[in-house]
């Protein structure tokens, strides 16, 4: 939602843990064989604020993603938009995302379309058998890439 007061995921990417004032993680310490991103739920909260500005959004995405790339040449990046943005507005971060990794245009960079997980009636979070759902949803794209 275009906070500049708070980290967002590519700062906090950058530390050992996720406190502002956090040591630098050493990337190199551990290299993982796939990275999976899903950002963009908290930007299209509307209790929060307006949606986040199209181009602002595809631009941070980019450069977070080409980071990872650059970091990690090996690294396959699998990227969503997540299971509880629905509607009208999971339109709308799915086409932004897309547009980002069409902008990054790296074959090791594979967009995974994630389904509407509702959570329950007292949080709209996913519930736990609502998260092993999206694994075994996500399961085989990774292991056809990955060759596992």
């Amino acid at each position: 939602q275009g906070k500049r007061d708070v980290l967002n995921a590519p700062q906090f990417f950058e530390l050992a843990t996720p406190e502002p004032k956090s040591a630098q993680w050493d990337h190199q310490s551990y290299v993982p064989d796939a990275a999976f991103i899903s950002l963009g739920t908290n930007d299209f909260n509307h209790s929060a604020g307006a949606p986040p500005d199209a181009a602002e959004f595809v631009l941070a995405y980019e450069q977070f993603v080409n980071r990872i790339l650059s970091l990690y040449p090996k690294t396959q990046i699998f990227i969503t938009e997540g299971a509880i943005v629905n509607g009208a507005d999971k339109a709308t971060l799915r086409g932004l995302v897309e547009q980002a990794v069409l902008k990054v245009a790296s074959t090791r960079v594979h967009y995974l379309s994630s389904t509407h997980y509702p959570g329950d009636p007292c949080n709209a979070h996913p519930t736990g058998a609502q998260h092993r759902q999206m694994a075994e949803d996500f399961e085989p794209l990774l292991r056809a890439h990955l060759g596992w």
